[in-house]
């Protein structure tokens, strides 16, 4: 079970006026001023797709005093919101509930509600939108017959679609019509008959049959399906010719089911459905429910009728601007709906886009402290930026060169390749060892070993020296030519075997398949293709 749902804080909620698909709808008490208004309650908005979005769009930027108006959005917790409110004024009966009550209603009565209707749909009709439900529940009244006309779910753009295999901009841009439009008892023929190829006249349809039912306190065509309503339109109206179908392709199933399967009538006379009714309310009757579209009374045409000519503004109302319905062409997935609805809260309560800027900001200027070896750092501590090339680094020394330079007695820098290609680093010893080299003493009772060679990272004893100095002038050209041969093995080792030329290896060295001959070949083929084949060798 669904639990109460939270209205804003000015609203005290009285009772529960009625349930419907999309929520419920609350009579509430606005503490601010103390009206009464109707607090419509949709429970996951964004879910019921473009919906919602439309008609909160219709109440927002229609203002006529016969359409319902939004006075409120109440601003919602966040982006990330599930249900919203709609405050709508509040008319304590609708047309459905007078008509099925015993109230008397006058031929005044009559004449002032269908005429308040007419400039409802005059209005809408101008800016473009067609209602598309018009029925006697969607007909609000208030105690003194004020009328307002309500539900805008099923609103379209006033644009019929005549290509079958164009239109998608067109339905993009101006709601895309269904067959699903008007309660069926009030459904003009062409929707029925021709789905997606109707007009605002669908709305006039609508009128002649709420007409009908206020004069006989029942529906006009209470039709179970869509065959049985054809059936009964044919009845009261009689069987339509082929002038007033000339809409309807004459190739199409729905021509060939009202001329072969429609049982013929010569229709009912209206006097005889409705005796009580005035001739000019029967004739503006008859205007109103035509079989072709195209032959209604228009909204405009309705109210200079004879029956209404009386209620006619002394001043020709202002032709409203055209709706824009650029917004419905969008795919309707749930954050799409919800970011438009957002904005449309937003026009009634522009707090909440400061909110949002403020919280955005917030979140984007939280910067986190800088670390202590970050802020340690400083320009000045950087090297300074070299102002000219480096100079070019002199080749290292050959091996005799090297040993050259070490027989006259001067010591020069080791060379790369006396250290394996890397510079040397001091040598991490173990707390068991002192750091520097070993003393002299200690080095002339030490027997030579690989420690005491030059490069080892110990420093050779002066004696030893000696010793290998005497040595390397002895056997100079052996020393060289070893030493040269360690060098390619080290570079050999860091840099691989140098990258020869590809040369392919000769024929002989390839393993070659063995083919028996070709006149035993063709001999066992007998007369088939002689191309030698693969066979294991004997």
């Amino acid at each position: 079970m669904a639990s109460d749902p939270e209205f804003p804080p000015y609203l005290r909620v009285s009772r529960q006026l009625g349930r419907g698909a999309y929520g419920t709808v609350h009579l509430c008490e606005d503490v601010r001023d103390g009206t009464q208004v109707a607090v419509k309650h949709i429970r996951h908005a964004a879910r019921h797709g473009k919906s919602i979005l439309r008609e909160v769009r219709l109440l927002a930027r229609l203002k006529h005093e016969n359409l319902l108006h939004l006075l409120d959005f109440p601003a919602v917790a966040g982006p990330d919101f599930e249900d919203v409110f709609l405050v709508l004024p509040y008319l304590p009966a609708d047309l459905h509930k007078v008509i099925q009550s015993r109230q008397t209603l006058s031929n005044k009565h009559v004449q002032v509600i269908i005429c308040q209707i007419l400039r409802a749909l005059s209005y809408l009709h101008g800016c473009g939108v067609a209602h598309r439900d018009l029925k006697p529940a969607n007909i609000l009244l208030s105690s003194d017959c004020r009328l307002k006309v309500c539900d805008f779910g099923l609103a379209r753009g006033d644009m019929p679609t005549t290509d079958d295999d164009g239109g998608d901009e067109d339905e993009q841009a101006y709601g895309v019509l269904t067959e699903y439009v008007v309660t069926r008892w009030y459904r003009a023929p062409e929707v029925m008959l021709l789905p997606k190829h109707y007009t605002s006249t669908v709305d006039l349809w609508s009128v002649g049959c709420i007409l009908g039912e206020i004069c006989g306190r029942k529906p006009l065509f209470p039709g179970k399906n869509h065959v049985d309503m054809i059936v009964r339109v044919a009845h009261v109206l009689g069987t339509p010719s082929d002038d007033e179908l000339n809409w309807l392709p004459k190739t199409s199933d729905a021509y060939r089911f009202v001329r072969r399967v429609c049982p013929k009538s010569q229709g009912v006379p209206l006097s005889t459905l409705y005796p009580q009714a005035t001739s000019a309310c029967l004739d503006m009757l008859r205007g109103l429910l035509g079989w072709d579209p195209a032959r209604r009374l228009t909204a405009d045409e309705a109210q200079e009728h004879e029956y209404l000519i009386n209620y006619l503004p002394k001043e020709k109302p202002v032709p409203p601007e055209p709706f824009d319905w650029s917004f419905d062409g969008f795919k309707p997935t749930t954050t799409a709906v919800k970011e438009r609805l957002y904005r449309e809260c937003a026009r009634y309560h522009p707090e909440m886009l400061a909110r949002e800027a403020s919280s955005h900001t917030a979140k984007f200027c939280m910067v986190s402290p800088p670390t202590k070896h970050e802020s340690e750092i400083s320009p000045s501590v950087l090297p300074p930026r070299p102002t000219k090339a480096a100079e070019p680094s002199k080749p290292p020394p050959s091996v005799a060169e090297y040993l050259r330079q070490r027989a006259s007695g001067t010591t020069p820098p080791v060379p790369a390749w006396a250290t394996g290609g890397y510079p040397q680093q001091p040598r991490n010893l173990s707390a068991a060892y002192p750091a520097g080299p070993p003393s002299t003493k200690a080095a002339e009772n030490r027997p030579l070993s690989a420690r005491s060679s030059p490069g080892c990272g110990y420093g050779p004893s002066k004696t030893s020296e000696a010793r290998y100095d005497r040595y390397e002038r002895l056997h100079e050209p052996v020393l060289s030519a070893r030493k040269q041969e360690r060098t390619s093995e080290a570079r050999y080792q860091r840099e691989g075997p140098s990258q020869a030329a590809y040369v392919a290896p000769p024929r002989s060295m390839i393993p070659q398949p063995h083919f028996v001959g070709r006149s035993g070949h063709a001999a066992r083929t007998s007369g088939r293709s002689i191309t030698p084949q693969r066979v294991l060798a004997r």
